[in-house]
């Protein structure tokens, strides 16, 4: 959008591109200076903007290969020192009630990776059952993942954060997804609540919910790229699924409102759309409805006089009646002419 087809590069948003790049990405390109080259067209500059995206997300792989690895050799120091003590792998394979004498143990053990810091050890053995229960979940954590890696046929950096960034990415979509899409039924309901509006401009509310629906639709699937390629492209190297995907505390969905026009394009429309939402939600106020004209008279009541000399008594007077002054014209061709 801000580099427009078959457009000039005068005409090009070069300050904008790079912002938006920036914010989107966390890429801080020299846009103004490509599109300033002598015959620079747009295709190159979204071919240079490709390549450094897949660049970054490239390194960004390996950083998180490279702490998984560091990360590997911790795991593994775990569970080789597990398996040398035979005692402690016996615990191990059978838990249950067992967290307190695992908790022992590790307290006890010389070879121990427990180190008491500002705590006596009786105190530490009143806290075995809780430190048995951690140290088990640890080590069936670190097993798992020495297991995955050891299985692993490629053990790169690439290869290794590639295999991690597939989960990462699953578990970023499916959490957007998840909010987007509450968002985007909350609209659709605010939009069905005032919809029927549409009729008093002679438009077919069904075929109008339709077409505004598909493109709340069509703005939520862009909404949903631009937010996961954003939170994957700021992800810091030792980041795990559920840092990915924490961000800014989710709205309520009872709070959220529906999306509205540009305000500055007059349709009173969205004007009463705004005052049913206004009342729905509780808010009072509103914008302000201009009052209704009274309709105009077609004839007078039954029973109410008509004097000859005061046209207001008439009331409404078809164009080939007499009209009302009694001069036996029709009323096209006397009072009526005048109008």
């Amino acid at each position: 959008k801000h580099i427009p087809v078959n457009a000039y590069a005068e005409q090009w948003e070069t300050t904008q591109l790079r912002e938006e790049l920036k914010r989107v990405f966390s890429l801080d390109l020299p846009i103004e200076e490509w599109a300033r080259e002598e015959g620079i067209a747009e295709s190159e500059i979204a071919e240079r903007v490709t390549k450094a995206v897949d660049d970054k997300y490239d390194e960004l792989t390996r950083e998180v290969g490279r702490e998984l690895i560091k990360q590997y050799q911790d795991a593994k120091g775990m569970v080789e020192y597990v398996a040398r003590e035979t005692a402690l792998s016996e615990l191990l394979a059978r838990p249950g009630d067992t967290f307190a004498a695992i908790g022992q143990h590790l307290l006890s053990s010389e070879n121990s990776p427990i180190r008491l810091n500002g705590i006596s050890s009786d105190d530490a053995m009143q806290q075995a059952p809780q430190i048995g229960f951690q140290f088990f979940q640890s080590y069936m954590q670190a097993r798992e993942f020495v297991s995955e890696i050891d299985g692993a046929s490629d053990r790169s950096e690439l290869a290794v954060g590639g295999s991690r960034m597939r989960k990462i990415e699953k578990t970023v979509l499916l959490q957007t997804l998840d909010h987007l899409w509450r968002e985007h039924i909350v609209t659709l309901e605010h939009l069905r609540q005032v919809i029927g509006f549409r009729s008093y401009g002679q438009r077919d509310p069904l075929n109008e919910y339709k077409s505004e629906g598909y493109q709340l639709f069509e703005v939520m699937l862009s909404n949903l790229r631009e937010e996961v390629t954003g939170r994957l492209m700021h992800l810091q190297a030792g980041a795990t699924e559920d840092d990915a995907v924490r961000g800014e505390e989710e709205p309520d969905p009872a709070q959220l409102q529906a999306l509205h026009p540009d305000p500055r394009q007059s349709d009173p429309e969205w004007a009463m759309a705004d005052a049913a939402l206004a009342v729905a939600d509780g808010r009072g106020g509103g914008v302000a409805l201009e009052e209704k004209r009274s309709p105009v008279q077609l004839r007078k009541k039954p029973g109410d006089a008509v004097d000859p000399n005061d046209p207001t008594t008439w009331g409404k007077v078809a164009r080939n009646a007499p009209c009302p002054c009694g001069s036996g014209k029709k009323y096209k061709h006397c009072h009526g002419s005048h109008q």
